[in-house]
């Protein structure tokens, strides 16, 4: 089968086109985000985030969001609890010095997006759906979400003091990209 020049051309232009279209969803994780985390007696921020962002509103099924945070970067305002958060009986940041989130779909919601994704804390990996907001302009954006995770879920059990706890933490996004 021959092309005609013009069915080439209009080829070219769509192929030019998508890889356009799928390279300006490429995002730069800023490093001005803030992850914090509350819940029964403990709160503070984690930091140390890197990784891959590609999302663009209009091509959901092209997004990914693959990314990790430094557990060991755990500040709560205490550098005692911050150093048992950090021990074996806690998030044992030795063994597992990162916290992992591999998106596997994204979907529109009422209030914004949702992605479902794979989120390993501690070892442990289990599937959950973080519901968020994206805003863009200027070649910048931002991703804001909140969600909860039961931390005793993904084997994070702690010392004696824990029974005073509450399992389900609370976690918060705010996190600026720019484009690539």
């Amino acid at each position: 089968m021959k092309l005609s020049f013009k069915t080439f051309a209009a080829l070219s232009i769509i192929t030019f086109t998508s890889a356009f279209v799928a390279v300006s969803a490429n995002w730069n994780l800023d490093a001005n985000y803030n992850i914090r985390f509350t819940g029964s007696k403990v709160e503070g921020t984690i930091s140390g985030l890197t990784g891959k962002a590609i999302f663009d509103p209009s091509s959901l099924k092209d997004a990914l969001i693959d990314v990790e945070v430094d557990a060991t970067s755990i500040k709560t305002g205490n550098s005692l609890k911050d150093d048992h958060a950090k021990g074996s009986d806690w998030l044992d940041t030795e063994k597992f010095p990162k916290i992992k989130f591999r998106s596997i779909e994204f979907k529109t919601v009422k209030e914004g997006y949702e992605v479902r994704g794979n989120l390993e804390i501690h070892g442990t990996t289990k599937a959950i759906n973080i519901p968020f907001q994206f805003a863009q302009a200027d070649g910048k954006g931002l991703f804001t979400g909140k969600f909860k995770i039961d931390r005793k879920e993904y084997g994070v059990k702690g010392n004696f003091m824990a029974s005073s706890m509450s399992g389900e933490i609370e976690i918060e996004l705010k996190i600026p990209v720019t484009k690539k």
